[in-house]
């Protein structure tokens, strides 16, 4: 039976930019956000911040459940007047992100420190 992976890294609060960033590794799906949901809903419900950065440049797949948990954060930081970031996705997340139109009103700039320019 083949079980995903997905691990999550917090980096530490970081005052200067007013932000956290969230690494995402692995395979966002069911499995996998029930393996990390815990961490994951600690570190989002302690944000106050202005930049909420998830990094998922180690993200090999992501399903409609790791696109719905998402656009469910982009929600809560936008309505706390925050901006939320995506950075570092794989050319075949890209396209996933596209065709779905989440482009469009989800930030995507190139690195992490453009986010803090947004």
């Amino acid at each position: 039976m083949f079980e995903s992976q997905l691990n999550l890294v917090v980096d530490p609060y970081d005052t200067a930019h007013s932000s956290l960033v969230i690494h995402l590794q692995g395979e966002f799906d069911k499995i996998g956000l029930t393996s990390i949901r815990d961490k994951l809903e600690v570190a989002l419900s302690s944000f106050t911040g202005k930049y909420l950065v998830f990094d998922i440049g180690d993200l090999n797949f992501i399903n409609s459940e790791g696109i719905g948990y998402l656009i469910g954060v982009y929600t809560h930081v936008v309505n706390i007047s925050g901006v939320f970031c995506i950075v570092g996705a794989k050319a075949h997340v890209q396209d996933v992100f596209e065709t779905l139109g989440l482009w469009n009103i989800i930030k995507h700039p190139a690195s992490i420190e453009a986010c803090y320019t947004i």
